[in-house]
């Protein structure tokens, strides 16, 4: 265990369709562990806590996750706000840590399974 560390959040919002994203820096204290290559690594959950009690923390609905290191053009998301008087799900991901100490996250919408594609929602639907 390599203690506490800070880390700066670069997020990109990306949730609005009308607008522009929004992006955010925000720096945050969390406990970073050393894996075997000597890289940082901090748990989702963690960092996850750090920004929602920080003053750029999310508000919901909302899906945040990062760039999958091993597969580039995929996310991997971690947590997910339901809405303002919901419950956050956060999945237990070791998060790499660059040696910017950067984390990159995205914030995506989240919307109905289905409902835009959906042959069900179909006028040719039987």
């Amino acid at each position: 265990m390599a203690g506490a560390c800070k880390v700066k959040l670069l997020i990109d919002d990306v949730r609005s369709i009308d607008t522009e994203k929004i992006k955010l820096s925000q720096e945050i204290q969390v406990p970073v562990q050393v894996n075997l290559s000597g890289h940082w690594q901090a748990s989702s959950e963690d960092v996850w806590r750090a920004l929602q009690g920080s003053i750029s923390a999310i508000e919901g609905p909302a899906r945040v996750g990062m760039e999958d290191p091993e597969n580039a053009g995929y996310i991997i998301y971690f947590a997910k706000l339901l809405g303002p008087d919901e419950q956050t799900e956060s999945a237990p991901v070791l998060l790499n840590i660059p040696q910017s100490g950067c984390l990159n996250l995205i914030v995506s919408r989240i919307d109905s399974v289905g409902t835009w594609y959906s042959s069900l929602n179909s006028k040719f639907a039987d």
